[in-house]
């Protein structure tokens, strides 16, 4: 955008900012314009954070100036930038888990009548709020049970209730996956074009490109450069980020002998922070770790030194698979962790430094159970002058410098001998000073024959220390490079690269073979996976168009049967193509026999039902959400009273009951609701037809239905229409099948979760033909869900791409007759 002749929403004069000596932020001059995203881009500790704090009032500017909307703006704390318009929402959110999306808008300033809580005029305002920002999301909702990117958007559509004109998003994407992100984005343009100016902090170089208008650049405190975001090369962006050359601080790095001392195979932790990873450490070498905040650095570091749980893998000492289970085991086998956080994990603040270094090696200073102070003194003394820390051993931890404790917590470990040493940021906020000594004992531990790993956010360092150097992005191994070829930008390049990268179709051009053979295992036939399929068909026809012949095998099953499954996709992997998906009915016993494709070669992606984090995902996770959606719904289409039954699909399918779940505790809010009958119909339109009569024989008076899957729905309005009761009775359901819509359109059925099928099928088709290739594709493409009522059924026609006519529903008993 142009901003010309136009004035600053907010306007920054030689801000500065200083934490005693030591300026951290000098002379920085910065304007944000209403309707524009501005960029912050930069090293961890480069200053972007300490602007952004300083405009929203966490802290206070040393130095300078600042204007808001023309008149003088000097914020003392959040509540005044708020009240001013200007509003933070930081990388860690913020929110109640356990308080509705209304109350969590509203918390602290809850609208009152006559002296309670005025719950429907919460709800009303905070529906505004959401439904500004596009959100089919119930104010009744808890907010535990939203995805990260819905949660991330209740933070915004807060902020906007507090009439703020200026946003400022602290890496909002760290958490999200491609869909999320995708959806964030769409509600950024949407505010950019209400004239809210957002102030985009990330370091992920491709977002940026897509997000922002301008790019600041920060560097040292200060600002470095400026650019409009159009047509700058990304390599141009790196090297304004990186443009310190290496100093002379950094000692001469010994060349590492051939033996293997530590060995990671495949290396997976349970909640996906990282995956996959495989490397080797020899004796006397320094093998850094570089990457980006939420790259999986410290978690991968803490799992090898036993402190976090492993989902997979192994890892082996001088070729023994020793996988420690606790920091113990791994202390025990010579291995030791320097944390990332010295004041919470690496010393204890109110105890000397002899106390700290004499926990850690208590064989050395105790007996029987007890410390013998005289030894323990002496032990320390000997360490504190051996790691030069400036301090007695009677001094608390809490009255040093950061650099000392930092080398407390380095000598109460390396006083043991270890063979692996892990460091884990091990100079941040540190002075230059300290950071000199501490490289020497770094260097210092490799030339004695010690295994040093070292994780550290600044470029410099990590370049400067290592022999060689591991990259990480999004819980991934990017590249392992020689020392002699590793630079600052190709680092950085490699870091940010593959943030959730997904492919450009346009690159789509040039196959590693010619002919492309894709296998589909859907779990059923099913009007569904007909949906999925066109889907398939359309990618199938686009790719094409574009020179790439890609043939897909549709093998569906005609029962839901476990066994039936499991051999077909063992004559899948027979047939062995370039491409298998399959969408799991057994994750358990099905998760091996993709593994073993994955092993010969093929490329597997699992659709539909989330299967195991082994294997990329395109679909729909938000299962538990979209039962809570439905719920809360359903309570709005019956004012929260009322009798109602459940159709509980297949008793043995995840999904299923994830929504379930997920629509009982939406239920659980309204005391004047009551779930009177839950039975399983297997997704069976027959049996579905049944319960619904047995359960309106029971209860004549039922206000409402879930119906939790595909088929169910349909058999529900059937039954209701047959009985003369369609409109009396609210059903609530998941999919868009094509009779479903038409109820929906008469108004038998009030709304359904959508799960955007076609885009599954469509999607899984271009994944595959991307890791073909060798892409960067996401681990999850989440496609999502959306409601659809009779008033939204206009862009839900648009969505689908297709024809509008849809043949006529017939209930079950009407098609008996035409029949006869």
């Amino acid at each position: 955008m142009t901003t010309e002749g136009k004035s600053p929403i907010l306007s920054l004069r030689n801000i500065a900012k200083s934490y005693g000596p030591i300026e951290v932020l000098h002379d920085i001059d910065l304007d944000i314009f209403a309707g524009e995203v501005v960029a912050l881009l930069g090293e961890n500790g480069a200053g972007k954070s300490t602007v952004s704090n300083i405009i929203s009032g966490t802290i206070l500017p040393t130095a300078g100036a600042m204007t808001w909307q023309g008149a003088e703006y000097a914020p003392a704390n959040p509540r005044e930038s708020i009240d001013s318009g200007v509003a933070m929402i930081h990388q860690e959110l913020m929110l109640l888990p356990h308080l509705s999306v209304a109350e969590n808008i509203f918390v602290g300033r809850y609208p009152m009548s006559g002296g309670r809580l005025d719950r429907k005029e919460m709800d009303r305002r905070a529906y505004q709020g959401l439904e500004r920002l596009g959100l089919d999301i119930s104010p009744r909702r808890l907010v535990k049970g939203l995805s990260t990117a819905n949660q991330q958007l209740i933070e915004i559509a807060k902020a906007l209730t507090l009439n703020a004109r200026l946003l400022i998003l602290d890496e909002p994407t760290a958490a999200l996956g491609g869909a999320e992100t995708k959806l964030l984005f769409k509600q950024i343009e949407k505010l950019k074009s209400e004239g809210v100016g957002i102030i985009y902090i990330s370091h992920r170089l491709e977002e940026i490109k897509q997000i922002a208008d301008r790019i600041v650049v920060f560097r040292d405190g200060a600002k470095v450069k400026e650019f409009e975001t159009a047509d700058i090369p990304v390599r141009t962006i790196v090297e304004a980020m990186v443009g310190r050359s290496l100093g002379r601080m950094f000692p001469e790095v010994p060349t590492p002998q051939e033996e293997t001392v530590l060995e990671v195979r495949d290396l997976a932790s349970p909640n996906g922070t990282f995956s996959g990873v495989n490397f080797a450490v020899r004796k006397g070498e320094i093998f850094g770790i570089a990457g980006l905040v939420g790259a999986g650095r410290t978690e991968l570091v803490r799992a090898i030194a036993g402190a976090d749980p492993i989902s997979g893998g192994q890892v082996l000492m001088n070729g023994e698979e020793i996988t420690p289970r606790s920091p113990r085991e791994a202390i025990d086998r010579g291995i030791v962790l320097v944390p990332e956080d010295r004041k919470l994990q690496g010393v204890i603040l109110d105890h000397t430094i002899g106390e700290n270094i004499a926990y850690a090696n208590f064989e050395s200073v105790g007996t029987s159970g007890w410390i013998n102070r005289g030894r323990m003194k002496e032990f320390t003394d000997q360490s504190i002058a051996k790691f030069g820390v400036k301090g007695q051993s009677h001094q608390r931890a809490s009255e040093m410098s950061g650099g000392n404790q930092q080398k407390v917590v380095i000598a109460k470990w390396l006083t043991r001998d270890p063979k692996v040493v892990l460091l884990d940021e091990p100079t941040r906020g540190i002075d230059v000073g300290a950071r000199s000594s501490i490289y020497d004992i770094i260097v210092g531990l490799a030339e004695t024959g010690v295994a040093v790993i070292v994780v550290s956010s600044d470029l410099d360092e990590v370049l400067g220390v290592s022999n060689r150097i591991m990259v990480m992005s999004s819980g991934r191994q990017r590249g392992i490079l020689d020392r002699s070829e590793a630079n600052d930008v190709y680092v950085m390049e490699l870091a940010t690269a593959g943030h959730a990268r997904s492919f450009d179709q346009e690159d789509l051009l040039t196959p590693v073979k010619q002919k492309l053979d894709l296998v589909f295992i859907p779990k059923v036939v099913h009007p569904w996976y007909d949906v999925v399929a066109s889907g398939a068909r359309k990618a199938v026809e686009e790719l094409k168009e574009d020179g790439i012949d890609v043939s897909v095998t549709w093998d569906a099953p005609p029962k839901a049967e476990v066994e039936d499954h499991r051999r077909r996709i063992a004559a899948g992997i027979d047939r062995k193509p370039d491409g298998l998906a399959v969408a799991c009915l057994d994750p358990a016993s099905e998760t091996p026999l993709l593994e073993q494709a994955i092993e010969t070669g093929i490329n597997v992606i699992t659709f539909d039902t989330y299967c195991s984090e082994r294997f990329n995902f395109v679909g729909n996770k938000a299962d538990h959400e979209d039962g809570a959606d439905l719920g809360h719904f359903l309570a709005e289409r019956i004012d929260g009273s009322g009798k109602v039954a459940i159709l509980a699909g297949s008793p043995t399918a995840t999904n299923h009951k994830e929504r379930i779940a997920g629509f009982k505790d939406a239920v659980a809010h309204y005391p004047e609701m009551e779930i009177v009958f839950e039975e399983p119909d297997n997704d069976n339109l027959e049996t579905a037809v049944r319960l619904t009569e047995s359960a309106l024989a029971a209860h004549p008076d039922l206000a409402g239905i879930f119906a939790c899957n595909a088929s169910n729905p349909i058999g529900a309005a059937r039954t209701v229409v047959d009985a003369g009761k369609s409109g009396a009775i609210a059903i609530v359901g998941m999919d868009d099948l094509q009779e479903t819509m038409k109820f929906i359109e008469t108004g038998t059925i009030a709304g359904v979760k959508a799960q955007r099928q076609w885009e599954i099928g469509y999607w899984a088709v271009k994944n595959l033909v991307a890791m073909n290739q060798n892409h960067t594709i996401p681990r999850e493409h989440l496609t999502g869900s959306q409601l659809l009522t009779r008033e939204r059924l206009a862009d839900w026609w648009d969505a689908k791409r297709g024809d509008r006519e849809l043949k006529e529903p017939d209930s079950g008993k009407r098609a008996q007759r035409a029949q006869a």
